[in-house]
């Protein structure tokens, strides 16, 4: 093993280590961590390395080494862009974000197609705005119950109202209540309303010293209709802002997205319109459409020429992925070189009805 891979295996396992979302407690050391990440992709990662940096794209592997962004996001560009590369070679040419002013993120030509540019904007699906906020309160939760020098463990549930000027009041009521025996729930209140349900339960570590969370869920069902689809409506809104030339035969923009933990018929939903159901009394039967209000109806999409929805073939951070189209502009054969390029598993039409949800 050469000592430039072994610097690229060495990177790529602290890559790795930084996407982890749990923090490591007082009595852990890092060596914890190196236990959730899988072994096989830190070889494929070091290797996708490697791959770019024959490839003339060692400014996308700089922004992978440097973390200005969320490691996911720039892992999903890595990762396409390796497996561009794998797929077809040298019959491919990727330039990383090489333009002045408005910035796709490649800007690729394939031999077998000549004469035509694709721009890609990668463009991954992240957690909603309620996703974010409630987030960043268990984490401040989290943080301030460390300093509880009680070892057990505590869950947490919350109302939909629960917000950030609650938290000192909760964290106070948990205080107050570290009397009350294990598996008894509790109920903190503000202003006369439930807003969250505590139990405590034995910590059997002999090396924990304060409180730790074990869990959190929400308290009611939570009517979430249209968010999903709504927040990914947004993120192509702003990715199509990255496309300042008209798509057409030679000029192809697309949005890549990864879209793991989007529904389907969310994705669907917000590309063409949401689906509606109807009865015909004249003939007896029932149907569906699309409403008109999917992101292909308005005007941020005027420059776009598909969409592209990938899902992870494997529960790895460093996987292939399986691709969906969704079709917007197919100018003569454009539609046929993004076949070929993308090797897509499936073509989803304005009336593909979905049945598979993920």
């Amino acid at each position: 093993m050469n000592s430039i891979y072994e610097t690229y295996l060495e990177k790529a396992k602290q890559i790795l280590l930084s996407t982890l979302k749990f923090e490591l407690n007082s009595w852990e050391d890092e060596s914890k961590k190196l236990r959730y990440i899988n072994r096989e992709d830190v070889f494929m990662l070091a290797e996708n390395i490697l791959l770019l940096e024959n490839h003339d794209l060692h400014k996308l592997n700089e922004q992978l080494f440097l973390q200005r962004r969320k490691p996911n996001d720039i892992l999903t560009e890595h990762t396409v862009a390796a497996e561009l590369l794998r797929n077809h070679g040298s019959n491919i040419m990727i330039k990383y974000e090489p333009q002045i002013g408005k910035n796709t993120d490649y800007v690729l030509t394939f031999n077998e197609f000549e004469g035509k540019t694709f721009n890609i904007q990668i463009k991954n699906s992240n957690p909603t705005e309620r996703e974010n906020k409630r987030n960043k309160i268990i984490r401040n939760i989290k943080s301030e119950m460390k300093e509880v020098k009680v070892p057990r463990w505590y869950s947490i549930t919350m109302h939909e109202n629960f917000n950030s000027t609650n938290i000192n009041g909760l964290i106070e009521f948990i205080k107050q209540n570290l009397h009350i025996p294990d598996n008894i729930g509790i109920s903190y209140y503000a202003d006369g309303v439930m807003l969250s349900k505590i139990k405590f339960s034995k910590m059997t570590n002999p090396n924990v010293d304060c409180m730790l969370l074990g869990s959190t869920a929400d308290m009611d069902m939570i009517n979430i209709t249209g968010e999903e689809r709504n927040h990914f409506f947004g993120a192509l809104c702003k990715a199509s802002s990255s496309f300042d030339k008209q798509s057409d035969d030679n000029n192809i923009n697309l949005i890549i997205s990864e879209t793991n933990t989007k529904d389907n018929i969310d994705v669907a939903a917000a590309i063409y319109g949401d689906e509606l159901n109807f009865y015909n009394n004249v003939e007896n039967n029932s149907g569906w459409t699309r409403a008109e209000n999917g992101f292909y109806h308005s005007n941020d999409s005027k420059n776009v020429t598909a969409i592209v929805s990938l899902k992870k073939n494997e529960s790895r951070q460093i996987s292939s992925f399986s691709k969906k189209v969704f079709f917007k502009h197919i100018h003569n054969d454009a539609g046929d070189a993004i076949l070929s390029l993308l090797r897509l598993d499936r073509i989803i039409a304005s009336n593909t009805y979905i049945n598979d949800r993920y």
